[in-house]
């Protein structure tokens, strides 16, 4: 539509992805949001299932301000809902779609091998006189062993990761729909019916942290002529929504696969020392790899981080009266319409907290590393005797998780609303006894229990045309030109 922008700034995680819509730009300081009127009545029109809109009209310049004043500087956007016709018979409808959703691209990043040999040129940059022996560099036995490696270290060579590989996968969308439309000459009605799943992209995730969305949609909007010329109007539309996530956060996922180094292993290999085999009992048979360095570990922020469960319900009804008076002037008419939106939210709280030390922070699952007369050089050059031969020890002061947190809360972060809605065409003397009316009804607000709730933070990562970008250790990148 000319002069619509529509930009997702939400990162496209399920439930986490409404769009932000402009009417040519952004022209003001402060709200610079569209109004959003639904079956004449400001609402949010996020997550209405698209069966359930008829029309999607902008107003813009004079069309906005004129009927709406100063608000409407920013545009108006009006949709309407379906409802039956005069006359039309009986129609079911039913529509079934499943799709799949994936991101079109992943930043491209050095493979160990060449990760390797730009840190060893990038470190004797800075230290001439480093010995092309030392530890702290990677032999070219080991660069050559990267070339060669699977990847996951299953055929001894060492391990290259690609993280985006390993954390994500496309997901399923399905959306379903049942509606029934129709009308006789004295009453009309349209009812819809909708389900809506949004699965996660998340590889490695267990049954409770699946990043997921559902959603359920219902409207029933019914038209009756009482009289030759009194009409009355009941809109009635609710909807659920549901919303998984694990405990880490988008943001910090990308941000793993954006900066962790891809030849460190993410699951220690198990040595079958006897010192960890208790260890590895109560850790569910395997021990993730972080260090001092790199704290967090991919598979733990995956599916070690517990999980939040956010419920919303949605119930928002009206009821207008519409008065013909034809017999003073011809298109002449009056109506009133009143509103109730009510909104209620229940949160479940199941993560694993972090934990601090000075100013460091770590995971709250358990992560192991070298004992403390290794170093991180070590896995540089394949330590093949500490591998078969050597112990774990814990790396965040953790040898199991620590306990999931378990809060709930409960309220209307958006209150209750009444809206008592009057046509311009009403004269001023018949508006200002409604509104009176309006006035003296007691307005109710659900009550707000505090609580904690989690919000999946955002994210996003830039992708460098042209080059790949090998991933240094300490945030310093290694830019290689070319394919």
């Amino acid at each position: 539509m000319p002069g619509l922008l529509v930009n997702q700034f939400s990162g496209g995680e399920p439930g986490n992805d409404a769009a932000q819509l402009n009417i040519r730009g952004i022209s003001t300081y402060g709200q610079s949001g569209v109004i959003m009127i639904v079956d004449g009545i400001e609402r949010d029109m996020s997550y209405l299932a698209p069966d359930e809109i008829e029309t999607f009209t902008i107003l813009k310049d004079a069309s906005a301000t004129a009927p709406y004043g100063i608000r409407g500087a920013n545009g108006v956007i009006i949709v309407t809902t379906k409802r039956g016709r005069k006359g039309e018979k009986p129609t079911v409808d039913f529509k079934a779609s499943v799709g799949v959703s994936e991101p079109i691209r992943y930043p491209d990043y050095l493979g160990s091998a060449d990760y390797a040999t730009l840190y060893n040129e990038a470190m004797l940059n800075d230290n001439p006189s480093l010995d092309p022996g030392s530890a702290s560099l990677f032999s070219q036995e080991t660069i050559s062993n990267f070339r060669r490696a699977k990847g996951d270290n299953s055929d001894g060579l060492g391990y290259n990761w690609d993280y985006f590989d390993y954390a994500f996968k496309p997901s399923i969308l399905q959306d379903y729909s049942l509606s029934v439309r129709g009308g006789t000459d004295r009453a009309r009605y349209f009812i819809l019916g909708s389900y809506y799943n949004q699965g996660g992209n998340y590889k490695h995730s267990n049954s409770d942290n699946v990043n997921k969305f559902l959603r359920y949609n219902f409207r029933a909007n019914v038209d009756v002529d009482a009289t030759k010329r009194l009409k009355i109007s009941v809109d009635l539309g609710a909807r659920v929504t549901e919303y998984n996530y694990p405990g880490a956060t988008a943001a910090n996922i990308i941000s793993l696969a954006n900066t962790q180094p891809p030849y460190l292993p993410i699951i220690l290999p198990n040595n079958q020392n006897d010192v960890n085999q208790a260890d590895l009992e109560e850790n569910g048979g395997y021990l993730v790899y972080a260090d001092n360095d790199y704290r967090y570990n991919m598979l733990g922020q995956l599916n070690r981080t517990g999980f939040s469960k956010r419920t919303r319900r949605y119930l928002q009804g009206s009821f207008k009266l519409s008065h013909d008076l034809d017999f003073i002037t011809k298109g002449l008419s009056v109506a009133a319409q009143f509103s109730y939106d009510t909104f209620n939210q229940h949160t479940i709280n199941n993560s694993v907290p972090t934990h601090s030390t000075g100013n460091l922070t770590y995971p709250g699952y358990s992560t192991w590393m070298l004992p403390t007369e290794y170093s991180i050089d070590e896995w540089k050059n394949n330590a093949d005797y500490w591998i078969k031969n050597g112990t774990y020890v814990t790396a965040n002061q953790r040898t199991t998780d620590d306990a999931q947190s378990n809060s709930i809360s409960h309220g209307s972060p958006e209150g209750t609303s009444r809206n008592l809605r009057l046509p311009e065409q009403v004269p001023l003397r018949v508006q200002h006894r409604l509104q009176r009316l309006g006035e003296l009804r007691p307005r109710k607000a659900l009550r707000r229990i505090p609580g904690r709730c989690c919000r999946l933070g955002h994210h996003a990562g830039a992708i460098h045309e042209g080059r790949k970008v090998a991933r240094p250790p300490q945030a310093a990148r290694i830019v290689r030109s070319g394919g």
